[in-house]
Parts: structure tokens; C-alpha cells; sequence
């Protein structure tokens, strides 16, 4: 009997390619996806610490010029913070989007690959079933051979 060859196998062999893109492009947006957290983190701590310059404390005086410095430079960062708020939110979004599409290209080959092994079986099970009838045959021939009754 010939080998078992599965007649699907380049499907199932561009499947396995188009998972692994996916899970590459998942990896590398979840990468940027941290770096773009961590900036919206440092934008945080320096806007805590910009605040923290911008007050004054009861009983001190300041700068009228340093106060409105460091009160327009809390807003410009407050603004940063914002804009970096949504980028984050929009590399989490695509972040699943790209997670979505491992799954499916998952499924996708899995289901070829349960195929595959299906057909497999049923080549080996035809395999096993006709070398039984040889055998039998043979048994059955050499029996007549020798005279058998």
C-alpha cells in the first residue's frame, strides 16, 4: 500500500504559516502595546510631581511668573497624559483585534489538522484491512497447496 500522502497538506501547511504571522503581529502589539503603558505611567508620575511644584504651600509666598510657569507646564503634561490615555486605549483595542485573529487562524488550521489525522486513521485502518485479506488469502492458498480439507 503507498505511504499516506494528505492531499490538503499545502492548506494546511499556509495555515500554520498564517497562524504564526498572526501570533508574530500579536506579540509585537502587545509589546507596544506595554511600551505606550509605560509612557502613559511616566507621564503620570510627572505630572504628580508638576503638581506638586505648581502648589504653594499656606503662608509662602511665590513668583507670580514661576507659579503661571509651572501651571502651564501641569497643563501641557495633563494634555499629554490625555493623548497618551487614548493611545493606550487604542493599541488595547487592536491588542485584541490582533488576539481575534490568532484565534481564528488557530481554528482554522486545527480543523485541517483534525482532517488530516482523520484521514490518516482511515489509511492505516485500509492498510490493516488489506493485509488481513492477503494474509487470509495466502493462509487460504497455502492450505489448498497442502492438500487441505
Amino acid at each position: 500500500m503507498p505511504k499516506f500522502r494528505f492531499s490538503l497538506q499545502k492548506l494546511l501547511d499556509l495555515r500554520s504559516r498564517a497562524e504564526d504571522t498572526a501570533h508574530r503581529r500579536l506579540a509585537e502589539t502587545q509589546r507596544e502595546s506595554r511600551r505606550q503603558r509605560a509612557l502613559l505611567a511616566d507621564l503620570q508620575q510627572a505630572c504628580e510631581a508638576a503638581a506638586e511644584e505648581a502648589s504653594v504651600p499656606p503662608g509662602c509666598f511665590a513668583e507670580v511668573g514661576l507659579l503661571l510657569n509651572n501651571h502651564l507646564h501641569l497643563a501641557r503634561l495633563e494634555a499629554q497624559t490625555l493623548a497618551q490615555e487614548g493611545r493606550v486605549k487604542q493599541w488595547h483595542r487592536r491588542e485584541g483585534l490582533e488576539r481575534e485573529e490568532l484565534l481564528q487562524a488557530a481554528r482554522d488550521r486545527k480543523v485541517i489538522a483534525r482532517l488530516k489525522e482523520r484521514r490518516r486513521q482511515q489509511h492505516v485502518t485500509k492498510a490493516e484491512r488489506l493485509e488481513r485479506r492477503l494474509l487470509d488469502e495466502a493462509g487460504a492458498m497455502a492450505h489448498l497447496r497442502h492438500g487441505g480439507s
